[in-house]
């Protein structure tokens, strides 16, 4: 974060957005990017569609980062038809941002955060509503047996 998103981030007079950007890439059917904001956000010449979502963020811990959640309109069944006509995982680039204007009227955008997550175990509801889990590391949920080494396993050990 820059020292300018920093002091406008403490001031109390100033006016400043707090929008996350998200980047939904699926193998088969491309890019999307959404803003939870009333507008489009135009960020390194992307723009972020105006989208109505929420996400849980991921429980951190000392040596881990949980699964987060994501729920996202399907208002218009797209994600929907994405879902069940394929069996890919989309990825997900989740950028937290700060939106203000300069003193020259142009609006800024700066990242804050940025994770990327694996999108597992689609649901949808009557409510035109779609969930994911946000998988960080589809890794650190593996267990690997401990075992010793020894002379007839490991042949060089001692």
């Amino acid at each position: 974060m820059t020292n300018k998103a920093k002091q406008l981030a403490v001031r109390m007079e100033t006016y400043a957005k707090f929008p996350y950007l998200i980047e939904i890439t699926h193998p088969t059917y491309g890019v999307y990017r959404y803003a939870n904001s009333d507008e489009n956000i135009t960020y390194n010449g992307d723009t972020y569609l105006a989208g109505c979502f929420s996400i849980t963020p991921p429980e951190r811990k000392e040596n881990s980062i949980g699964d987060a959640k994501l729920s996202i309109s399907a208002i218009d069944q797209e994600w929907i038809y994405n879902i069940r006509n394929t069996d890919e995982r989309a990825k997900i680039k989740f950028l937290a941002t700060i939106v203000y204007d300069d003193a020259m009227h142009v609006e800024q955008v700066e990242p804050l955060e940025e994770l990327e997550f694996t999108l597992t175990k689609a649901t949808w509801d009557t409510k035109f509503a779609i969930s994911w889990n946000m998988t960080f590391d589809e890794g650190m949920g593996l267990c690997v047996p401990c075992d010793k080494a020894t002379a007839n396993k490991v042949p060089a050990s001692k």
